[in-house]
């Protein structure tokens, strides 16, 4: 359709019928130092800016799935980290409310302990809810259970989402995805998120979904970059299902990462603030402590 963007002007973006043209903008949404320009790497891909009619429409970004990981002891932490007030919510609805900003084809928490705290939470929200019984494993248990989900069975009617809570028993519990998250039968990639980074930002997440797509690739795999370093989350291609699906240990996908230095595309992110996380009380109390505004985004029902 021939219409303006609301953002940048231009009449260039592709857009489904019926789409609206303000989902994400991405050159003129995000930051001006967002970006920084650097070689890539032998082999590798960085994207160091973003086309100027670069637009995500709700359609491409529905054949992405995310899981976010929320499964871990928090041992350094003494206690369940994801539940510590962080402003006026808990630590991990920050990130489930900031990436309710995306139409995800279909969105995934996988949960440990406490299992009716973190369900509850989740839920309503909108998310698929599975329960790691094996997270003694490390991370590597909880990426594989989510590949497996987020490529189940379809979605159930949204009256059966509204009307069953989850179950406590010996086996895995897995909620009802809901309507919303039905639009996308196949995915085309999926991306990983800890759910202890509560600053994660949705024009981050837009940049590695716009540098995946313009990368056309299966076994493409979208790392962020900041300061020279790899940090969370990452975005892989369908072509690692099988490979994500086997992983063992506590290093989820970065034993991947670091043997297909050819599949790798780096988005280069100047702002430090996405990658902020808890791992000790001292990393709790440094966010408490920042100026950044604890969002009061208001909550996705389904």
């Amino acid at each position: 359709m021939a219409e303006n963007c609301g953002r940048c002007g231009s009449i260039s973006h592709d857009r489904e019928e019926g789409e609206s043209s303000s989902f994400l903008c991405i050159a003129s949404s995000a930051p001006q130092d967002g970006a920084l320009a650097k070689a890539a790497p032998p082999g590798q891909s960085t994207v160091s800016s973003v086309s100027q009619t670069a637009l995500l429409t709700p359609k491409r970004f529905s054949s992405l799935g995310i899981a976010i990981l929320a499964a871990g002891f928090s041992r350094r932490m003494g206690q369940p980290k994801l539940l510590l007030p962080l402003g006026e919510k808990p630590l991990l609805a920050h990130a489930l409310d900031r990436m309710n900003d995306l139409p995800w084809g279909r969105r995934l928490v996988v949960i440990g302990e406490p299992r009716h705290a973190l369900a509850d939470l989740s839920l309503s929200r909108g998310y698929r809810v599975v329960y790691n019984e094996s997270r003694e494993e490390g991370q590597a248990s909880s990426v594989r259970l989510a590949v497996s989900t987020l490529c189940s069975s379809p979605a159930v009617s949204q009256a059966t989402a509204e009307s069953q809570m989850p179950v406590v028993s010996s086996s895995p519990m897995i909620s009802p995805l809901p309507a919303p998250d039905s639009q996308a039968t196949e995915l085309s990639g999926y991306l990983f998120l800890p759910g202890d980074q509560p600053f994660i930002e949705p024009l981050l997440i837009a940049a590695m979904a716009n540098a995946f797509f313009q990368k056309n690739d299966r076994r493409a795999i979208v790392v962020p970059r900041h300061a020279g370093q790899w940090r969370s989350p990452v975005l892989f291609g369908v072509a690692w299902r099988s490979a994500l699906s086997t992983l063992t240990g506590d290093q989820g996908g970065r034993d991947l990462i670091q043997k297909n230095p050819g599949c790798l595309v780096s988005v280069d992110w100047a702002d430090e603030g996405p990658f902020a996380d808890v791992d000790t009380w001292t990393d709790y109390e440094a966010l408490q402590r920042q100026k950044r505004t604890f969002s009061a985004r208001p909550v996705r029902q389904g």
